[in-house]
């Protein structure tokens, strides 16, 4: 498969002769990702981006311990503002996240009452050392800045100045009046999970038996996709008109339609991928008046934590009313029984992947030169890769 750019767009092209040797079409070629060696290394996520780390509901006054990209961090939440600390004392590696608040604006560990700043990460006391303790002062913990937007905690990882996080998310999210978001931790690597996002045809066959696609009229497939690039930061891509059914030769007419999904079709459907792991989808009809989005956190190399956001600008009445729709019906019948078929599917994806392997074992075909391009857009535009090793630093002597 053959992916070229020309401007802001990924043009996908496939051959002319859909049959090569062995009667596999030349599209089915996957060489793996070392054509994207970045997007290979990025088992663990990017570095450079913010991430959201929590839902602001589910942070009180405990500290509460989280795992992005492999890093153990500590959230707790002081005079209204979020902090964030690599989750180990530096004493005996105990986590933090188990530990106390005993002043403002610290967490002491729960084994020996090493007590740190949340602002510098600089131990400030060792409580049963008494006030004199020698090591007080001597050690620091990492630190990463943290900020709450639109009921969630974001997390900056990396190692750069953080840049503003209102340039990173997008405007529709920002500008929204109430969002519905589900965290849930699932089996699979992230980039498994993101692909599946991008992914333009699997909707039509995966989703045919979730409860709010029976009564839509759902194409048999969607020809042609010409991947490309909006606004330089969104990967997106047109398709050709779609078929609504089809003779397959030797098998008959599919897909086999009762009549009152004739009535009921969708259309206007838009898909937006974005770095670091996130997709935007709008035009579903059963969603309205709600924007879909979703973020692909990678916890560790087997398992991500998937952000399930549902946005809306309505205010008023319809207002009103999307929340109600959101907590009677979407919470259940969407993000619930409708996107757990993804992570099933990415669940099933797993064992193929986990070694490495399925990426050059993978068959690929025409509607694929979508996932292609995604891989050639994030190895290009991602700011860093995150290491599988030492990737946080150990304690450091304070200045």
């Amino acid at each position: 498969m053959n992916v070229a750019r020309a401007g802001g767009m990924y043009m996908a092209s496939t051959p002319e002769d859909p049959r090569a040797a062995e009667g596999e079409p030349k599209s089915a070629r996957s060489g793996g990702l070392s054509r994207w060696p970045r997007y290979e290394q990025a088992t663990l996520g990017f570095r450079e981006h913010w991430y959201p780390a929590a839902r602001s509901f589910d942070l009180k006054r405990d500290p509460r311990g989280v795992k992005l990209l492999g890093e153990e961090l500590v959230l707790v939440r002081d005079g209204g503002r979020v902090y964030t600390l690599e989750d180990r004392c530096a004493h005996r590696g105990i986590p933090l996240s188990a530990g106390r608040r005993e002043f403002p604006c610290t967490v002491s560990c729960a084994y020996h009452g090493w007590t740190y700043s949340l602002e510098s990460g600089e131990l400030v006391a060792a409580l049963t050392d008494g006030p004199d303790s020698a090591i007080v002062g001597r050690v620091r913990l990492r630190t990463y800045p943290a900020i709450e937007r639109q009921g969630m905690v974001w997390v900056y990882i990396g190692d750069r100045p953080a840049p503003p996080i209102d340039d990173e998310l997008p405007p529709d999210l920002l500008q929204s009046t109430y969002t519905g978001v589900r965290v849930r931790d699932f089996l699979g690597n992230w980039r498994i999970a993101m692909e599946g996002a991008v992914d333009p045809s699997h909707a039509f066959y995966l989703h045919r038996t979730a409860l709010l696609s029976r009564t839509f009229d759902l194409p048999a497939s969607r020809g042609r996709h010409w991947p490309e690039v909006e606004d330089g930061r969104y990967f997106t891509y047109r398709t050709e008109p779609p078929t609504p059914e089809a003779q397959y030769p030797g098998l008959g007419l599919w897909p086999r339609k009762r009549w009152w999904q004739r009535f009921r079709t969708l259309k206007g459907l838009s898909v937006r991928a974005f770095l670091p792991c996130a997709s935007r989808v709008s035009g579903l009809v059963f969603t309205e008046p709600f924007v879909v989005f979703s973020w692909y956190v990678p916890i560790d190399a087997s398992h991500y934590r998937w952000f399930q956001v549902l946005a809306t600008q309505a205010t008023g009445l319809r207002r009103l009313w999307a929340v109600a729709k959101y907590h009677l019906w979407l919470k259940l019948m969407y993000q619930r029984e409708f996107l757990d078929q993804d992570a099933t599917m990415n669940e099933l994806a797993h064992p193929f992947y986990a070694d490495g392997s399925g990426w050059s074992k993978e068959r690929l075909f025409r509607p694929d030169s979508v996932i292609v391009a995604w891989r050639r857009f994030a190895d290009e535009r991602a700011r860093g890769v995150q290491e599988a090793h030492g990737t946080v630093p150990a304690a450091q002597e304070a200045p």
